[in-house]
């Protein structure tokens, strides 16, 4: 468990300390950089906390507090100084107004078959994508895959996608011309993919995918005014009986059609 704030490493450590005494336990604590390690060192209640002054509080035992520890001491993982991540946006071109890089490790990989994933876009090892807006609207895409066979089967599979989308989706959207300049390339480690579109078309895109959200959105507002299919009409009451006699049991109502259903 980690929790932070504006935390007193020392209220923190001596609370601790009495918790651990009052049970009959011996705590130790130790210094590593700027954290405060509390510990029982004589068996009882296992974990251990770590806390400096601002947070944060760490609570754990084993591989999983010495990782949080450690994550904590020099600051998490960022992609904008891991060295891979740089060589990705290196090798797609780092000018772009929008840039993607993503690593996928075997155990994800290995989690994305178990679920369903293609074969194909599990062999993949990392991925970056490029968008960059002037002078034209470019979008470039990069794949790292496990070995030359499967860098041709991701190539194969997304020139399968391009000939479906000439018909599909993104053909609606007025974009044939982009599907049709997509570049798909392949060499023994990676596949690349590229297309481009005018700033027109680009905004022509947009203008659309507003308007089909405007009729989706119409067409999930309720009719409250719509008039009824049919009006049941009561029916008539019978005619007086002889005095003395039971009379016949009443018709069932009648359904008329409603003259104003199909009106303005």
């Amino acid at each position: 468990m980690a929790a932070t704030g504006p935390l007193d490493a020392r209220a923190i450590v001596s609370c601790a300390t009495r918790v651990i005494e009052q049970r009959g336990g011996r705590a130790t604590t130790e210094q590593r950089g700027a954290f405060t390690v509390i510990r029982q060192v004589d068996g009882g209640h296992l974990g251990q906390i770590a806390i400096r002054d601002g947070g944060p509080v760490l609570l754990g035992d084993g591989p999983y507090f010495r990782a949080m520890l450690e994550t904590a001491q020099r600051g998490p993982p960022r992609a904008t100084t891991n060295e891979r991540h740089r060589a990705l946006r290196d090798h797609i071109g780092g000018d772009g107004a929008v840039m993607v890089t993503a690593l996928f490790s075997n155990g994800a990989r290995k989690r994305a078959r178990a679920e369903g994933v293609p074969l194909t876009w599990t062999r993949v090892g990392a991925a970056a994508l490029s968008l960059s807006l002037a002078p034209r609207v470019r979008v470039q895409a990069e794949f790292t895959c496990d070995d030359r066979e499967a860098c041709e089967a991701l190539a194969a599979e997304i020139q399968i996608w391009q000939k479906k989308e000439r018909r599909g989706f993104l053909a609606v959207m007025g974009l044939s011309a982009v599907i049709d300049r997509l570049v798909v390339t392949a060499n023994e480690g990676a596949v690349g993919a590229r297309t481009e579109l005018g700033m027109d078309e680009a905004v022509g895109v947009l203008d659309r995918l507003e308007a089909i959200r405007n009729r989706s959105q119409e067409a999930q507002v309720p009719t409250t005014n719509a008039p009824p299919d049919d009006v049941v009409q009561p029916a008539p009451d019978p005619p007086p009986g002889p005095k003395g006699k039971e009379h016949a049991a009443p018709p069932p109502p009648r359904l008329e059609p409603n003259p104003n259903r199909d009106r303005p």
